[in-house]
């Protein structure tokens, strides 16, 4: 039962988005299908925590992590005056995923459970294929052909199917290291989910397949053979290749932009023109410039009218805020108060205007502010920090090393994107991350049990 709960919400949370793009008439409230889920076996794994006692397997670090971040939460609710529609939005974006983190602590999953569910990512991983090439090259042949961001397969957006897939591929290749799937499987499966990456124009995709092999390596350090490191190289290698290419053949020269690493090696492409355009938000005045903040009028916000790049998203609440309004820089607007479709939706005009939902830490520092961003980051290093112990240990370790490199690319995409909108990779990401943490601290009872000078 526990397993087909698992996927259930997998199917959910990979299928959802599809369903209301193909299906119109479909009524939007489907989208809430995978929350209803979550919610239902959230219910199930706090009571069995509960009523068995097994909440004391979860590490203290986490509840700190856990509570630290909630402590940010209610300040910044109560300091914005926040409505409860609001709150509730805002809760629901940031904590749906705490029951998937726990269920590992509550339920025993064996090994056969485990290749089960990640059997279901595999499939789902393979799903993206026909679709991604139906929407390419049959679909959107016409006015979208010059752009990849129309490439989801079922997925939310073309930058949760990169993301997805590459952690996938990255899992699969820790796993070949530790003996549990074949070489030739290996190359077979990576050659397969690349290529839905290949046509969907994310330009990140190699770096996120590069900082994942990586993980692995060196989760994996000191006891890798020279030809298991030769394998992962050269897939990595291959994979990066590949992609380049069909890159520069569908998108460089097909609309005369320049390839694939003229624009990664260009100040002018990778920094002005992406990342750092330069464009400023101006110091807030919550008195002064009220209309403008609320969203009434957009005029004084920003110091020009110009794109704004990922890292000046996440340096534009330290401009709004450091001089004249420190505790909302330390705390934020309060969650859901910036991306909220609920209630009074107060400060829309920073999402629309000050690139609030560029990245994860954008948006983290407005609504939940340093506080809150400097908890959430700290769980993400917990959870790698964990990965990298557990790919040390003789029982698990290919869950440990699968998610050194998957927990580093999720690490990276905090900067790239704003992880919160990608749920088809947040949902498993929290999901198995409880896996590695709930089977190392199994793992160090047991150690301390055979071992009273164990620490």
């Amino acid at each position: 039962m526990k397993n087909l709960a698992l996927l259930i919400i997998l199917v959910c949370v990979g299928s959802v988005s599809e369903v209301l793009r193909e299906f119109p008439t479909v009524p939007p409230r489907v989208a809430y299908l995978a929350d209803l889920a979550i919610a239902s076996f959230g219910i199930v794994v706090i009571a069995k925590l509960i009523l068995t006692q097994r909440w004391r397997l979860v590490p203290l670090r986490y509840f700190l992590a856990f509570f630290g971040f909630s402590y940010a939460v209610v300040s910044g609710t109560v300091l914005n005056d926040v409505s409860p529609e609001t709150t509730f939005a805002g809760i629901r974006m940031y904590f749906k995923y705490v029951p998937l983190f726990l269920a590992p602590f509550a339920f025993d999953f064996t090994s056969r459970d485990l290749r089960l569910q990640f059997g279901g990512i595999i499939a789902l991983a393979l799903i993206q294929i026909p679709f991604a090439f139906w929407q390419r090259f049959v679909e959107h042949v016409g006015a979208g052909e010059s752009s990849g961001d129309l490439i989801t397969g079922t997925l939310g957006n073309s930058g949760s199917l990169s993301i997805f897939q590459v952690g996938t591929i990255v899992a699969i290749a820790a796993l070949h290291v530790a003996g549990k799937i074949s070489r030739v499987w290996t190359l077979l499966l990576c050659g397969l989910l690349v290529l839905p990456t290949t046509i969907n124009e994310t330009k990140a995709t190699p770096i996120f397949l590069l900082a994942g092999a990586i993980g692995v390596l060196f989760a994996n350090r000191g006891r890798l053979r020279a030809s298991q490191i030769a394998v992962i190289g050269s897939t990595t290698v291959a994979l990066v290749v590949g992609f380049v290419m069909v890159y520069d053949s569908l998108y460089a020269e097909r609309v005369g932009s320049p390839k694939f690493v003229e624009q990664m090696t260009s100040k002018k492409y990778i920094v002005d023109n992406y990342n750092l355009t330069g464009v400023r938000a101006r110091s807030f005045d919550f008195h002064r410039d009220r209309a403008a903040i609320v969203g009434e009028s957009a005029d004084q916000l920003t110091d020009r009218d110009q794109y704004f790049g990922r890292f000046d998203s996440i340096r534009a609440p330290f401009d709004a805020f450091a001089r004249e309004h420190p505790l909302h820089l330390f705390f934020g607007l309060g969650v859901g108060n910036v991306t909220s479709t609920f209630g009074d939706r107060k400060y829309e005009v920073v999402e629309r205007e000050l690139g609030a939902r560029q990245t994860t830490i954008s948006i983290l520092i407005w609504e939940s502010g340093l506080l809150g961003m400097g908890f959430f980051i700290a769980f993400l290093l917990l959870v790698l920090r964990d990965s990298f112990a557990l790919a040390r240990s003789s029982s698990s370790a290919e869950i440990g090393a699968a998610w050194s490199g998957v927990g580093s690319v999720v690490l990276l995409v905090c900067y790239y994107q704003s992880i919160f909108n990608l749920q088809e990779v947040l949902a498993p990401f929290i999901y198995f991350s409880g896996v590695v943490v709930a089977k190392l601290a199994v793992e160090r009872r047991r150690t301390a049990v055979l071992d009273p000078l164990y620490n």
